[in-house]
C-alpha cells in the first residue's frame, strides 16, 4: 500500500494534512517528530510533509529533527514550520519577519512543481512570525508575497520542495491542486487507496488475532473507544462486551446519548453493552472489590479519570464473570506510560488471572511504538501473553461512517 507520511511538528493542521492527503485516495500517516530515522525509512513511504508548528527552528528548544531524512532519496514537502525547517537544515537562513503574516495572503507564484497551473496570483492562508531571509543554496524561490521574500521554495533534483502557506486549508485557493501535484507528479502516488478497504482489512485482522477469545472494552464515547467498538463488534460480534462508565461528570444527558447510539449499535446481539452509573461501588475508579469478600484489589494511577475505572471494571470481569479470562482493553495509553506502574500492574494482572491479552488503542503511532516496548517487555517478564495494537488514527476523521 503506497503511503505519505505526515511528519508532525505541532502543527494544529497535522490530522487536517492527513485527511487532504487522503481526500486525494492516498494512505496518510501521522508520526511524532520524536520517530526514529530507522522507523521513517522501514515505513517505505512515497513521500513525507513536514507539519507547521507554533515554535521558531533557531530556538534550541524545538523540535528537530535529523538531516538525514532528507538524504533517503523520499520527496519531502514542508509546510509553514516545516519549510522554514528544511531551510534550516540545510544552511539556509531563518529570522524574525520584519512583518508577520496572518490570514488571507496574495502570492505571486514564480513557477515550480507544486505551484503548476496556479495562476501567478492567488490567495493563500499564512500563519508565521518568521520567515526564510535566504534560501539554502540550490533551492529556487517558486513563491513570494509583498512582505516574504520566500513564500515558496524547491530543489527538484534533491526532491525537495517547501511552503510557507498552509495549502491544506480551504482558505488557501489552489491549495487542492497543490497537494495534487505533490503527491501524484512528484511522489508517483497512483491515488487507489480507499477507506472501505482499510476497515474490511483492519476487521479480517482483529478477527484473525483474537480468534474465540472474549474481548471487554472500555467505551468512553469518544472517537478513540467508540471507533475501536464498531471495529471489535465487526470483527468479533457477541464476543465483545462494551462496558460504559457514567461518571456524574458528563455534559448534560451526555450519558443518556451514549447509552442509546450504542445500544441502536449492538443491537441485534452483535455484542452487548453493560452500563455503570455514579452509584455503582465499581465505579470510583481507584479500587476494585473482588473475591474473597472485603479484599481489594488496588488500582494505580495508570489512566486519567474514566480511563482508571474502564481497567478497574475490565479487571473485575476478567477475575470473577469472564472464564475464559478477555482481553483487557486499555485506551489512550499514551497516559500511562511508567515504567514503575506498568510492572506493578503486571503483577496485579498475573497474581488474578493466568492469562490475560493487552490490547493497546492509541491515535498515535509513535507513542503505541514506544507503549508496545514498554509493555511488551514487562508484560513479557511476567508471563503475560502478547500485545496486540490497534491503530485508530487512519479512520478517526470517518468515525461516523464506520458506525453507521
Amino acid at each position: 500500500m503506497e503511503k505519505i507520511l505526515v511528519l508532525d511538528f505541532g502543527g494544529q493542521y497535522n490530522q487536517l494534512i492527513a485527511r487532504r492527503v487522503r481526500d486525494h485516495g492516498v494512505f496518510a500517516e501521522i508520526l511524532p517528530y520524536t520517530t526514529s530515522l530507522d522507523t521513517i525509512r522501514q515505513g517505505n513511504y512515497k513521500g513525507i510533509i513536514f507539519t507547521g508548528g507554533p515554535n521558531s527552528v533557531y530556538d534550541p528548544a524545538s523540535p528537530h529533527y535529523t538531516p538525514e531524512v532528507l538524504e533517503l532519496g523520499v520527496p519531502v514537502l514542508g509546510i509553514c514550520y516545516g519549510c522554514q525547517l528544511m531551510a534550516w537544515m540545510l544552511g539556509g537562513k531563518v529570522e524574525t519577519a520584519p512583518v508577520s503574516e496572518y490570514g488571507k495572503i496574495k502570492l505571486t507564484v514564480l513557477g515550480g512543481s507544486v505551484l503548476r497551473d496556479v495562476p501567478q496570483d492567488s490567495t493563500v492562508w499564512m500563519s508565521h512570525t518568521d520567515y526564510i531571509a535566504q534560501p539554502p543554496a540550490g533551492f529556487t524561490v517558486t513563491g513570494k508575497t509583498a512582505d516574504c521574500p520566500c513564500a515558496a521554495m524547491e530543489n527538484p533534483e534533491r526532491g525537495l520542495y517547501a511552503v510557507q502557506f498552509h495549502p491544506e486549508v480551504t482558505h488557501t485557493t489552489y491549495g487542492k491542486e497543490m497537494l495534487h501535484h505533490f503527491l501524484f507528479d512528484v511522489c508517483g502516488c497512483s491515488g487507489d487507496w480507499q477507506m472501505d478497504n482499510f476497515i474490511e482489512k483492519t476487521v479480517a485482522a482483529l478477527r484473525a488475532q483474537i480468534g474465540d477469545k472474549k474481548v471487554i472494552l472500555g467505551l468512553s464515547g469518544g472517537v478513540d473507544s467508540s471507533v475501536a467498538a464498531g471495529l471489535l463488534s465487526r470483527a468479533v460480534g457477541k464476543q465483545l462486551t462494551c462496558v460504559f462508565v457514567d461518571q456524574g461528570l458528563m455534559r448534560k444527558d451526555e450519558g443518556d446519548f451514549v447509552e442509546e447510539t450504542f445500544t441502536r449499535l449492538f443491537g441485534g446481539g452483535h455484542a452487548e453493552l453493560k452500563l455503570m452509573d455514579p452509584d455503582d461501588p465499581l465505579n470510583c475508579g481507584i479500587e476494585v472489590v473482588v473475591q474473597p469478600p472485603g479484599k481489594k484489589l488496588q488500582m494505580l494511577s495508570l489512566l486519567s479519570g474514566g480511563e482508571q475505572a474502564f481497567v478497574a471494571i475490565a479487571l473485575y470481569f476478567a477475575i470473577l464473570e469472564v472464564n475464559p479470562a478477555p482481553f483487557c482493553i486499555m485506551d489512550e495509553i499514551e497516559a500511562a506510560l511508567d515504567e514503575v506502574n506498568v510492572d506493578k500492574f503486571a503483577d496485579y494482572v498475573k497474581r488474578y488471572s493466568e492469562k490475560t491479552q493487552f490490547v493497546l488503542i492509541t491515535h498515535r503511532r509513535g507513542t503505541m511504538e514506544a507503549a508496545e516496548r514498554l509493555y511488551g517487555v514487562t508484560m513479557h517478564e511476567k508471563g503475560i501473553s502478547d500485545i496486540i495494537s490497534v491503530d485508530v488514527s487512519e479512520i478517526e476523521h470517518r468515525a461516523g461512517k464506520l458506525l453507521e
